[in-house]
């Protein structure tokens, strides 16, 4: 299998003031709320997934580590990390990895995110 990956930055800028790093644990309404935004902002951009109002409606159950799921999303909220997997039963999975900032306002958004791509290998040996 060959690995493509694209990467997509929000938040450019990182302040000295600590802003663009995730100091406080989020919670897990916060980490919903920026994945929601995220998604919204960008429409298309997780392949497979239409819209966030599912999200929204989701019930979410912290466990003990501080992580959940929700809906494909799979959230690490002392990491301040989330994952989503979509097409793994397809011949093109496509794993995406984020990870969340706060602005300069102190709230917490999706920072950056990463994709990778895994297509089959279709090459045929000479």
């Amino acid at each position: 299998m060959r690995r493509y990956t694209r990467r997509y930055t929000v938040m450019v800028l990182l302040f000295s003031c600590g802003c663009g790093t995730v100091t406080q644990v989020p919670v897990q309404e916060e980490c919903r709320d920026a994945i929601v935004a995220f998604v919204r902002d960008h429409p298309g951009y997780f392949i497979g997934r239409e819209g966030a109002d599912d999200l929204l409606k989701a019930q979410i159950a912290l466990d003990a580590e501080g992580r959940f799921r929700l809906e494909e999303f799979a959230v690490d909220t002392r990491a301040g990390t989330f994952e989503a997997v979509y097409g793994m039963a397809g011949p093109e999975p496509y794993v995406y990895k984020g990870r969340f900032v706060r602005d300069e306002a102190g709230l917490l958004r999706v920072g950056t995110v990463e994709e990778a791509r895994y297509l089959k290998d279709v090459s045929s040996p000479d």
